[in-house]
This record gives structure tokens, C-alpha cells and sequence, in this order.
């Protein structure tokens, strides 16, 4: 097993940039870790993992700081992986939290995300569905975050299993379609425009941005649920058919 930022890494270079294998694999043997982030810019994601992992998990500042070294250094036999490990062990419900980490992953892209440049090329490529919570997203937006989690959870012991992951998202979303009485397509549109009260990592630039253009990014939102993540899009309708059976099973008898 390789270093996790290597592992990372060689994803990057050989799926994004393009790199052939040994032109991948010799970049990565030669190169220290600043350097190889001059080309995947995979560094604040990779952080925003150990950020999520300390306050998942309750690791003191020195087991943060030992597993940034073990991630971007190795050795990949480091003791705090292992400690790790027997953490997760007991941690119940394992893929609730790594769809946590994933949230927490999601939420600092878009508070990095969310100046001129970054927004206008998301707006160009109808792709400012990527700036709302994690569950809306649809799976296949959320699972290339895995590139910077799974190598990291590798290490310490976790292998999450593809199917399971999926259906705890699933989940997720229909719950949070629930708690934000979110059961038609007007709810969901009138969710974007509350900017920051329905998603709090929206800085007030971005809110501002965003508002105006809310039937845009729902109408995105919902293309990518019917072209990428039909089971998104069958947890909506459930949501409100959820809704509409409990409105017939509390309305008066005649």
C-alpha cells in the first residue's frame, strides 16, 4: 500500500491531468508534496479531511498532527493509523460518518469556491447545482470526493463498501427532505433562494449571487438527479409522497 497523499496523487495525475502511469509514477517519486500540489491542488481538500476526522472522532491536536505527517509522509505502518483504526472499530453507523467527512469536504470547496472567477466558470458550465448542501448534490457528484477520503480511510482500516455508501446517501437525502419540509419542486426552489438560513456555508457574497438565480440551480440540480442519480430523484417523489399520506392519514373524517 502506498502513502494516501501518493495514492491521492497518482489518481490525479493519471484521471485529471492526463499523466501516462510512469510519467505519474516518477512525478510522484521525485517531487515532495508542495510540488506535486502545484498540479492536483489536492491539499485543501486532504486538510479538510483531518479537520473532519479530529471533530468526528475527538483526536487530540497531536493526533491531528500525526496523521497529517503519516497522510502526506508516511510511513504507511505509522501507529497513528492504527490507532485510528481501533477507533473506528467501535464507531458505529461507519458510513454516517464518512458521508460526514464528505459533507465537511463539500462545505469547504464551496467557501473556497465562492469568489468571481471560480463562480462565473460553474455559472458558464451550468454547474452552480454544486454549490448546495452535500445530500442535493446527487451520488455522482459526491463519490469523486472519495478520491481524497478513501485512501486516507484505506490506511486506517476502513474499506467502505460502495453499495452501502450509497444507500446511507440515499437515506440522507430523504431524511433531510423531511427535516427541511422540502416535498415539492417549489420547496426545493424556495430552499436555494433562503441562501445561508438553508445552507450555512454560504458566504453573503455567494448567498448574493445565488439568490437571484435559484430556479437556475434547481432546475440543474433536478437535470442531474434524472440523467445521473435517478435514486435522488425517486427519494424526492418518496419525500412527498411521504407528506401526502400523512396529510390524508391527520385530515378530518367526513
Amino acid at each position: 500500500m502506498k502513502v494516501p497523499y501518493k495514492e491521492i496523487a497518482f489518481h490525479a495525475l493519471t484521471k485529471w491531468n492526463k499523466f501516462d502511469e510512469k510519467e505519474a509514477t516518477k512525478m510522484i517519486n521525485l517531487l515532495n508534496v508542495d510540488e506535486l500540489d502545484t498540479y492536483i491542488h489536492a491539499k485543501k481538500h486532504v486538510n479538510s479531511v483531518f479537520d473532519s476526522i479530529a471533530r468526528n472522532l475527538h483526536l487530540t491536536d497531536n493526533d491531528k498532527k500525526s496523521l497529517m505527517e503519516a497522510v502526506y509522509y508516511g510511513p504507511i505502518d505509522h501507529p497513528i493509523f492504527k490507532k485510528i483504526e481501533n477507533m473506528l472499530a467501535i464507531t458505529p453507523e461507519k458510513e454516517l460518518l464518512v458521508l460526514s467527512i464528505l459533507a465537511d469536504i463539500h462545505d469547504e470547496w464551496v467557501k473556497s469556491n465562492a469568489n468571481d472567477k471560480a463562480f462565473n466558470e460553474k455559472a458558464a458550465n451550468k454547474l452552480l447545482r454544486q454549490y448546495v448542501p452535500l445530500p442535493l448534490l446527487g451520488y455522482n457528484e459526491v463519490k469523486k470526493d472519495l478520491v481524497f477520503l478513501k485512501p486516507i480511510l484505506t490506511a486506517c482500516g476502513l474499506d467502505t463498501d460502495k453499495l452501502k455508501l450509497e444507500a446511507a446517501f440515499h437515506d440522507r437525502l430523504f431524511v433531510f427532505l423531511l427535516l427541511h419540509k422540502i416535498y415539492k419542486t417549489k420547496d426545493l426552489e424556495d430552499a436555494i433562494s433562503a441562501g445561508s438560513k438553508f445552507y450555512p456555508a454560504l458566504s453573503p457574497e455567494l448567498e448574493n449571487k445565488l439568490k437571484p438565480l435559484a430556479h437556475d440551480v434547481f432546475e440543474q440540480i433536478w437535470s442531474n438527479w434524472e440523467d445521473n442519480d435517478k435514486s435522488s430523484e425517486i427519494m424526492f417523489l418518496s419525500a412527498e409522497k411521504a407528506k401526502l399520506m400523512q396529510e390524508r392519514q391527520f385530515s378530518p373524517k367526513k
